[in-house]
């Protein structure tokens, strides 16, 4: 019973973080497109550093998880 509670919690964590790096990606793509729009506000920047970040991390994380399996 137990493995089945942990495969459900891994397909949950493996979903959770798809979507969040999809969204990363998107909100990365959307900072990068604001820059080349000339907007060069601080939220600009800060959002052109982190999103990738959150991305490569939530990457390695997904990759860990599926090599776990």
């Amino acid at each position: 019973m137990t493995n089945t509670g942990s495969s459900k919690n891994d397909a949950l964590t493996r979903n959770l973080l798809v979507i969040v790096e999809i969204v990363s990606i998107l909100l990365t793509a959307l900072a990068i497109y604001d820059i080349a729009r000339g907007e060069d506000n601080f939220s600009s920047w800060v959002a052109i550093i982190c999103w990738p970040i959150v991305a490569i991390f939530n990457g390695i994380r997904l990759y860990k998880l599926l090599q776990k399996n």
